[in-house]
């Protein structure tokens, strides 16, 4: 289990408690370093110099009272780490919102936190200082943006050591909410799995008897809709004469098919062609490529104003659909396809099949 906190800042002042130098002439030790033992309060930590542990050392700041915590035994911790290198602060729970560490000092918690609290008694403030590597070996450093030889000072402040009792009922919760996250995580990916085969066959369904392209009776166009030239592979827009968008999804049909009626779940099969309005030419279409747009209606897989504007509407119509940013790319547009987070886009869409 690897224990993680938010950054915070630690205070630099006086009210220093001076430790007994204990390092190696290679390296800093860490007699170079003052830091404050007062229990319930993040620590107060001032370097004389740089601080460039060659090897780590555990000291006890402040002396605890009882049995000494032993590996496996749960604890209840107080955690503060700073990288002494650039005095940043990694772990912090004396913060306002945090709160002090529990854990089992099984071999699966890093090395370092096992160090301060293994053989401490409840009530004792220890220090771990050394290179990042050797107080959390492996990887384990990687986890707070360290580098590998930054020098670490940890300091921990035990506030209990809980009964075997405590520990037991702690593990089997951990143990049950594991099973349970399992159970979810499980019962997620089969109803993905669910849904992507059922998505696979409604697109299926749509396709097996989808029209070459619109069919049905011609119908008038509303007035802000652009002319559109379909007698190219890609048809063209013209928006000359047009008044700008209004900023709504607007919707209006060029052919009204016969076909079957789109609902939201159905499988829908189409032909079409996007152009940013006021563009001179599309930045999308299908007619081109001679294959068909395929999609659920309503599960998320179109922009909204596409997906709202086929339902309703019968297999075999053709219509333009002139959408607003907020129904289609949003504020961020679409960047591959030149479209800006202000442009209103307009599709041309011929809807072939539906199951």
């Amino acid at each position: 289990m690897n224990v993680r906190r938010s950054l915070a800042v630690a205070v630099l002042s006086v009210g220093m408690l001076s430790l007994a130098a204990c390092g190696e002439e290679s390296g800093t030790p860490q007699s170079a370093i003052n830091v404050s033992d007062v229990a319930g309060k993040a620590p107060e930590v001032k370097y004389d110099g740089d601080f460039t542990p060659s090897k780590v050392e555990v000291s006890e700041l402040k002396a605890g009272k009882g049995p000494k915590a032993k590996a496996d035994d749960l604890v209840s911790v107080h955690v503060w780490l700073q990288n002494s290198y650039d005095e940043a602060v990694k772990i912090d729970t004396y913060q306002k919102d945090a709160e002090p560490l529990e854990m089992v000092l099984s071999e699966d918690i890093q090395e370092g936190f096992r160090k301060a609290v293994i053989g401490h008694s409840a009530g004792a403030v220890t220090l771990v200082t050394g290179p990042a590597n050797e107080v959390f070996p492996g990887t384990g450093y990687l986890v707070f943006g360290v580098g590998d030889e930054d020098g670490l000072v940890l300091r921990a402040e035990i506030l209990e050591i809980k009964s075997t009792e405590e520990r037991d009922a702690y593990l089997k919760k951990q143990k049950d909410e594991q099973a349970a996250a399992e159970k979810k995580q499980k019962e997620s990916e089969e109803a993905q799995a669910k849904a992507l085969e059922d998505s696979e066959k409604l697109i299926a369904a749509a396709e097996k008897n989808a029209l070459p392209k619109a069919k049905g009776r011609p119908v008038r166009k509303a007035d802000w809709a652009p002319k559109v030239d379909f007698s190219t592979d890609v048809p063209t827009m013209d928006f000359s004469g047009k008044p700008k968008p209004t900023g709504k999804l607007q919707v209006t049909e060029l052919i009204k098919g016969k076909g079957k009626t789109v609902k939201a779940g159905d499988g829908v099969a189409v032909k079409y062609v996007g152009q940013v309005w006021g563009g001179d030419a599309p930045f999308d279409s299908s007619y081109s490529r001679g294959d068909n747009l395929t999609f659920v209606v309503g599960a998320g897989q179109m922009i909204k104003g596409f997906d709202a504007a086929v339902v309703g509407k019968t297999v075999g119509t053709r219509i333009i659909v002139q959408i607003p940013p907020a129904q289609g790319y949003g504020e961020n547009g679409n960047e591959a396809a030149g479209i800006k987070g202000t442009d209103t886009i307009v599709f041309a869409v011929d809807i072939v099949g539906a199951s």
